[in-house]
């Protein structure tokens, strides 16, 4: 263990926080929004092409996997795996869906039409 580790350990150096990020995270709301939109079965690699499309910015496709795993399981079953690749949307979420303002400028968008 190295000096300083040691130093934190007993409290002589204290742990700087780290910054808070600039904006949360938009990946979990457009990854639902391209699953609800598409109303079928997706393969992973289409929602993550259609996510970059929605936000107009390059994602990482470790990030929508994590999110596609992650939402298959545990409480908040949103996403639901049809096979190896392959999700849709699971259960009905009312509370937690698209803006309406969002959906009205995917069914506008003539590249998605």
């Amino acid at each position: 263990m190295s000096r300083v580790k040691k130093l934190r350990r007993i409290g002589l150096v204290p742990l700087v926080p780290r910054s808070v990020p600039l904006r949360p995270s938009p990946l979990l709301e457009t990854v639902t929004t391209v699953l609800e939109l598409a109303d079928r079965p997706m393969r992973a690699r289409e929602i993550h092409a259609a996510a970059e499309h929605l936000l107009g910015e390059p994602l990482r496709w470790s990030s929508v996997k994590g999110i596609l795993a992650a939402y298959t399981s545990g409480g908040d079953r949103r996403f639901q795996r049809i096979r190896r690749g392959c999700y849709r949307m699971g259960r009905s979420r009312s509370d937690a869906g698209p803006t309406l303002r969002v959906v009205t400028l995917l069914r506008d968008d003539p590249e998605l039409s």
